[in-house]
């Protein structure tokens, strides 16, 4: 009948076709958005499982203060001055004032090891709660001894603490 296919038809093939091409690309493209929310979501999650702590040069800077000061107010042997300086952890909270016999207490034993010298040899920070500063001590009769502190971070603000015998060493 026809030789040719009438010029409707093959724009109706050309439409089918272009739809069908539509079709499959906005397929792909909601495959791809899918995929890319399920990867967002899932770093999400582990944002929060994994919550490091994210410092400026400010903290770090706050934490060496606080340890120069402690250090050198107990190389001038003004100990109360310093202890007055520590805190003790107390976790998701506020670190508080060491209490009257916890305070009597270091103030004795910075009393039996006075400082002649001191180096900050590192600090190490990972989360609020779990930083480390080691302090290499010269005390009094050329002994080298270390001292470990344990700077706690909340809600901005840092405060110094004695690491105690618990507390694990940090790499």
């Amino acid at each position: 009948m026809w030789k040719h296919a009438p010029f409707f038809f093959h724009k109706r093939i050309e439409m089918k076709q272009s739809n069908l091409l539509l079709i499959v690309a906005l397929l792909l493209c909601f495959c791809a958005c899918h995929e890319k929310t399920k990867k967002s979501e899932e770093k999400d999650r582990n944002v929060v499982t994994e919550r490091d702590m994210y410092l400026t040069a400010k903290d770090t800077t706050a934490v060496k203060t606080l340890v120069t000061m402690f250090m050198d107010l107990t190389k001038r042997n003004s100990l109360d001055s310093a202890v007055a300086l520590l805190r003790t952890p107390i976790p998701e909270q506020e670190p508080q004032s060491l209490d009257i016999n916890k305070y009597q207490e270091v103030v004795k034993t910075l009393g039996q090891f006075p400082v002649i010298d001191y180096e900050i040899e590192h600090a190490i920070f990972k989360k609020a709660e779990d930083n480390e500063v080691k302090c290499r001590v010269r005390i009094a009769n050329g002994t080298y001894t270390n001292w470990y502190f344990k700077p706690v971070r909340y809600i901005g603000r840092w405060s110094l603490c004695l690491k105690d015998a618990g507390d694990k060493p940090l790499k």
